[in-house]
C-alpha cells in the first residue's frame, strides 16, 4: 500500500471546506440560526484530532 498525495483533491477539499465556512459565517451572522461553539469544546475536538494524527502517523511508520 502506498500513500498518494493528490493535489487535485486536497484543493477541491480546501474549496468545500472554505465554502462551508462562508455558508456558516452566513447563518450565524445574518439569520441567527447556528450559535458559536464554545472554545472549550474546540479545544477538546482540536486535542483529540491532533491525538488521531499522532496515531496515523505511527500507523504509517509501523506498516512501512
Amino acid at each position: 500500500m502506498t500513500n498518494v498525495f493528490s493535489f487535485a483533491t486536497a484543493s477541491n477539499e480546501a474549496k468545500v471546506e472554505s465554502k462551508f465556512v462562508e455558508l456558516l459565517d452566513n447563518e450565524t451572522k445574518i439569520d441567527g440560526k447556528v450559535k458559536p461553539l464554545p472554545m472549550s469544546l474546540l479545544s477538546r475536538m482540536d486535542a483529540l484530532k491532533a491525538k488521531a494524527d499522532l496515531a496515523r502517523a505511527r500507523s504509517v511508520i509501523l506498516e512501512g
